[in-house]
């Protein structure tokens, strides 16, 4: 009796497409520059680092040249400064607003995998027919 049902639960696992949408969310943390309290957290690959002046903000991003941890300056953020590019940043990253009394903010990204809605759907309907199965043949 619990043969057919284990057989059914796993065509069904099998059968189930096994996808996923990855999203990006990105932790922006603002603080002033020289600020010693303010510098305890260490930024890891894929950070962005902004630095406000009074008439553009740079853009920095972490590098790993040689094993040895860096920031890659990219460009100016928002529109180009003189011979300096405009950034190219990630289309999911937030605007930068500086808050009064900051001039420097560090993005971190954090990417989840959020499966899709039908895969959620099949697997349900799998289970579901499992039990169904079960309870019919007890």
């Amino acid at each position: 009796m619990r043969i057919p049902a284990l057989i059914l639960l796993a065509l069904v696992l099998l059968v189930a497409p096994v996808a996923a949408d990855t999203v990006t969310t990105w932790d922006v943390q603002y603080s002033l520059r020289g600020d010693i309290s303010q510098e305890h957290h260490f930024y890891g690959l894929g950070s962005y680092l902004f630095l406000l002046t009074p008439n553009y903000i740079t853009v920095y991003t972490v590098d790993k040249p040689d094993g040895n941890f860096g920031w890659l300056f990219l460009g100016m953020y928002g529109q180009p400064f003189g011979s300096y590019p405009q950034a190219v940043l990630p289309d999911s990253m937030p605007a930068i607003v500086f808050p009064i009394g900051t001039d420097m903010a560090g993005a971190e990204p954090h990417t989840m995998m959020v499966p899709e809605p039908a895969t959620l759907l099949l697997v349900g309907a799998g289970i579901a027919g499992v039990a169904l199965v079960r309870r019919r043949w007890r």
